[in-house]
């Protein structure tokens, strides 16, 4: 799905390196009512991949092609997969750097090294005039979010290519052996082994395989199939989540505003808002 409130921010700061909109558009090359409409964020519809190219060349290395390609969902399933691990691995170990005092800017830069290869990690040491205790840090950072990324990246794919060649569920629980699976039916979420209800605390797997029987209408989460969810991971404006509400375990598009939720409706009802305080976000489905 096209991310628009991260493409926003995006185009916002590479338009922060220019003196005006109308040089960032002038050195992208790209109209700059079309770029005002992204980052207004009127357009519910990526750009095209050339497009693309020409925002990440004028981009001053706030960002690279194969990042815009995955906030604007031009991947194919496979580097999708790898990047959603990789952000979200990124994304928990970032307090490191954070408690380090390594500022936003050079977070940023070893973000992006993780699209873009080519982008000098040493460099950005020498240019920064970092400590040997944050260097040090920082390369440990970067190994330890390779490694987890290649191992989660690694069993998740394969448990994916796995499950999609079942249908049935005794079939499928050959498949995930060390993954716990769970049931969505009647609103409770139940552990296919044990019949026992999820339990929020005594729940520490980073991922878990859920099989919906609720009545769901979406296209893209199908009733009796298997999805991946990783458990407590960071918020993400209308990615698909299960939440409990009220002791009910729901399957919701989420999408943030101020102190609230809004669930997005996935039927003709209207969207509702409620208090963060109200629900617990159990995890995030990540396929």
């Amino acid at each position: 799905m096209f991310d628009k409130i991260t493409f926003s921010n995006i185009l916002k700061n590479i338009q922060d390196t220019y003196s005006s909109q109308e040089e960032f558009a002038n050195k992208s090359k790209v109209g700059r009512t079309y770029l005002s409409s992204y980052i207004n964020q009127k357009k519910e519809i990526p750009p095209k991949e050339t497009i693309l190219k020409k925002l990440a060349n004028a981009s001053n290395g706030v960002t690279t092609y194969k990042e815009l390609l995955y906030i604007c969902d031009f991947l194919d399933f496979q580097e999708m997969l790898f990047y959603n691990v990789l952000t979200t691995t990124f994304n928990k170990r970032v307090h490191l750097l954070k408690d380090m005092e390594i500022n936003s800017d050079i977070i940023r830069s070893i973000y992006l090294y993780f699209f873009d290869s080519g982008i000098d990690i040493n460099k950005i040491i020498n240019e920064n005039k970092l400590t040997e205790s944050q260097i040090k840090v920082l390369t440990n950072f970067v190994n330890d979010v390779l490694k987890d990324v290649k191992n989660n990246y690694t069993y998740i794919s394969n448990i994916v290519d796995n499950a999609y060649n079942f249908e049935y569920q005794k079939k499928c629980r050959d498949v995930f052996v060390n993954l716990p699976i769970y049931i969505l039916e009647n609103k409770s979420l139940i552990d296919t082994k044990t019949s026992k209800l999820f339990e929020v605390e005594n729940n520490d797997c980073d991922y878990f395989a859920c099989k919906v029987l609720d009545p769901f209408i979406h296209y893209s989460l199908p009733n009796n199939k298997y999805l991946i969810v990783q458990k407590g991971s960071s918020f993400e404006n209308k990615k698909y989540f299960i939440i409990k509400k009220n002791n009910e375990y729901l399957i919701k598009q989420l999408i943030e505003n101020d102190n609230n939720y809004i669930l997005v409706s996935t039927t003709n009802e209207n969207d509702i808002a409620v208090k963060k305080s109200d629900i617990t976000i159990i995890g995030k489905i990540i396929i």
